[in-house]
């Protein structure tokens, strides 16, 4: 009966290697691009607004983004930052000022840009040209906010290029007091002006983790500005 062992070996093996194969796991949701151009699209007017200082319209598009439909494709390959993002929605849409508005959209950025790393989803930003340096206060304000774009794009995408491209204009790009007189502003922004270009040159060169928080100063700072101007009783 020596052969009974092998024969129990042997009726083992085939048994095993008849089993039907484990089932090949589901590939992960597509992500949805239409969506995705979508929420850039709100984060991006949602920026502006702040920008202009409007933080009730900032709150609209907020809202649109925390309410939106979830795109299965983001919530399967990045989940936490999807997450993350809807949070920071809903923290805009929250938010009574422009600091605690920029803020969280700032980190809302900084939530896209994570996921994009992580799914390995990143693309290089667009470099528009970059307005020629003028005395005149337009030009200056045309170059800043190419440099506020460009490290937009430094979060979102995330690009370590355009975030320095942006950081490093903005910090080159002063405005002085002759520029306010000579367009007849009041010469009260001239110190929003200074403290804006030391947080471009402070944000120029801030490590990646801390750059959320850059941005967001920079933004209150641009909108305190904006909304001064138009409503100088505030």
């Amino acid at each position: 009966m020596r052969w009974l062992p092998t024969l129990l070996t042997l009726a083992a093996a085939l048994g095993c290697s008849s089993a039907p194969p484990a089932p090949a796991p589901a590939a992960p949701a597509a992500v949805d691009r239409a969506d995705m151009r979508a929420h850039f699209a709100r984060a991006t007017a949602a920026r502006d607004a702040l920008l202009a200082g409007d933080v009730e319209a900032a709150k609209q598009h907020a809202r649109w983004l925390a309410d939106h439909g979830a795109d299965e494709g983001a919530e399967v390959r990045g989940p936490v930052h999807f997450e993350r993002m809807k949070a920071a929605a809903q923290a805009v849409a929250a938010a009574h000022t422009l600091g605690a508005a920029s803020t969280a959209l700032a980190d809302l950025a900084s939530a896209c840009g994570a996921c994009h790393q992580g799914a390995d989803a990143r693309f290089e930003a667009p470099q528009p040209l970059l307005p020629p340096m003028d005395d005149a206060l337009r030009a200056h304000m045309a170059r800043h906010a190419w440099a506020v774009e460009q490290m937009w794009a430094g979060l979102v995408t995330p690009s370590e290029a355009a975030w320095a491209r942006g950081a490093q204009s903005l910090a080159e790009a002063p405005l002085h007091a002759i520029d306010f007189a000579l367009e007849g502003v009041d010469a009260k922004l001239v110190p929003r002006a200074t403290t804006l270009h030391g947080l471009a040159a402070s944000a120029a060169a801030a490590p990646a983790a801390e750059r959320g928080a850059h941005f967001a100063r920079i933004i209150a700072t641009c909108g305190g500005c904006h909304r001064y101007r138009e409503t100088p009783s505030r």
